[in-house]
């Protein structure tokens, strides 16, 4: 990036107290630890730090200047560091993030859902990055600090930016919408995640109404055809906006047909496209990420990709780390797909592993073991949820159910008549135990819970004992 002091505050609405305004910046950074000479450095505040307390560190560290808060004390600080005064330095951030946006030529694309948001951004990405260059949101940064630093990361050879905008909380869609100002927006879903911080569904549902209720006027929406709650926030806020739906079980502009489900294999399906089909072989686990692959299709085509280059594309994807990863250690199958978890995205997992494809079968004689832990932030509805997994657990009767987290106990209650071995456990490290001491080759290990739970430390803690016995 390169903004002149004169760009940054006119973005946001700042005043220059000190230092030379002839400046100009071409980094930007929010942390100390990682800043380097010349940068930009963004004093924010969040609930349990205030990077005001550090603006000497950034300043012994190289900073170029400091946008502060009003409020904020720079009594202490050189007369010569260039210092801005802003109203709120978050919102600054992102207003500046957008400012360098609008410099560049990339078109913004924003990818948001309940679930599948980094999955689809990915899978976009193995389609476009050998059609252009392609900047993307780096993990999941998706929140009111990533998406600002996701568009101050672009430059002017970046033909296309999909960003990815995430959510919590009232306002926040139409903040990060603000920001990322996108030429395009995917809705990939609406479910239930977060709704503990809600007061209702119908809350829910406005909040993520939001991406569509403050995008541009003349911005094409794709959306999830098969997807209730975007079909809901479609009809009532996206009037006027022209239109693209995608599915993977009825005709749509972009759909799924011919599903095919062998396990041990890749999916197969046809993938219908403008009159088009091309063939396609998905390497990932879980119908779900079929989905994901469909959305990630209709938002290329969107950006002008070809129907064949698209479907190459995903055929050559191979997913991420716990994110419907698959690893395989001492004849042992681990399927991590702990990223996070929601009702909706739980559901799918269960069911894709009763399905298969894309997933390794279990050897002739192989156990098939779950390691579960709670789902997060669904308030009153989190009891219910998770009697309702247990239920779907027993119907599908692995080998053994074991649990962690504090509302998993109810999950358990629900499944352990149906299954041999449904334990909860109070400790990760007996869960561990416990397990390890079942696995022999053959067995396969699905593990899927809200990143709270942080599940991947029992795969690796598992995989590491197994790799020093095999």
């Amino acid at each position: 990036m390169e903004l002149t002091a004169q760009e940054i505050a006119r973005a946001t609405d700042g005043d220059w107290r000190s230092g030379a305004p002839d400046a100009a910046f071409r980094r930007v950074s929010t942390d100390t630890r990682h800043l380097a000479q010349g940068d930009l450095f963004v004093a924010l505040v969040g609930e349990r730090f205030d990077a005001h307390r550090f603006l000497q560190q950034a300043v012994d560290g190289g900073a170029g200047g400091l946008v502060v808060n009003r409020s904020a004390n720079t009594r202490h600080i050189p007369r010569e560091t260039a210092v801005l005064e802003v109203a709120d330095t978050l919102h600054a951030l992102g207003s500046i993030g957008s400012a360098w946006a609008d410099k560049c030529s990339a078109r913004r694309l924003a990818v948001v859902g309940s679930s599948g948001k980094t999955t689809t951004k990915e899978m976009m990405a193995a389609v476009l990055a050998p059609l252009g260059s392609t900047h993307i949101t780096a993990g999941n940064q998706n929140n009111r600090i990533g998406v600002p630093l996701t568009l101050l990361g672009l430059d002017f050879q970046h033909r296309w930016a999909i960003v990815e905008l995430g959510m919590n909380q009232p306002s926040e869609l139409a903040e990060l919408t603000r920001i990322s100002d996108p030429d395009l927006l995917l809705l990939v879903n609406v479910g239930t995640a977060h709704i503990g911080r809600f007061r209702s569904q119908e809350d829910l549902l406005l909040a993520k109404g939001e991406s569509v209720r403050f995008l541009q006027p003349e911005a094409p929406i794709v959306y999830n055809f098969d997807c209730e709650n975007c079909r809901a926030i479609v009809r009532r806020w996206g009037q006027g906006h022209p239109i693209m739906t995608f599915s993977i079980s009825q005709p749509a502009e972009v759909w799924a047909r011919n599903i095919r489900s062998v396990r041990g294999e890749p999916f197969r399906f046809d993938l219908e496209i403008a009159g088009r089909t091309a063939a396609v072989d998905l390497h990932v686990f879980g119908l779900y990420n079929v989905a994901n692959s469909v959305a990630a299709a209709a938002g290329a085509f969107a950006l002008g990709a070809d129907p064949d280059a698209i479907a190459h594309g995903l055929s050559t994807f191979r997913g991420s780390a716990m994110r419907s990863e698959i690893l395989q250690v001492a004849g042992t199958t681990f399927i991590l797909d702990c990223y996070n978890a929601n009702p909706e995205s739980m559901a799918a997992s269960l069911d894709s592993l009763v399905q298969g494809g894309g997933t390794p079968e279990a050897g002739a004689e192989g156990n098939t073991y779950l390691v579960l832990g709670d789902m997060l932030e669904l308030g009153s509805a989190a009891e219910e949820a998770h009697r309702r997994i247990g239920r779907l657990v027993a119907e599908m009767a692995p080998n053994g159910v074991f649990a962690v987290g504090e509302i998993t106990p109810c999950l358990i209650e629900e499944c352990a008549s149906s299954v041999a071995q449904a334990r909860h456990f109070a400790r990760k490290e007996d869960l561990v135990e416990d397990l390890r001491s079942r696995l022999r080759p053959g067995d396969r290990v699905f593990l899927k819970g809200s990143r709270g739970n942080r599940l991947e430390t029992v795969a690796e803690q598992i995989m590491a004992d197994l790799g020093k016995t095999s």
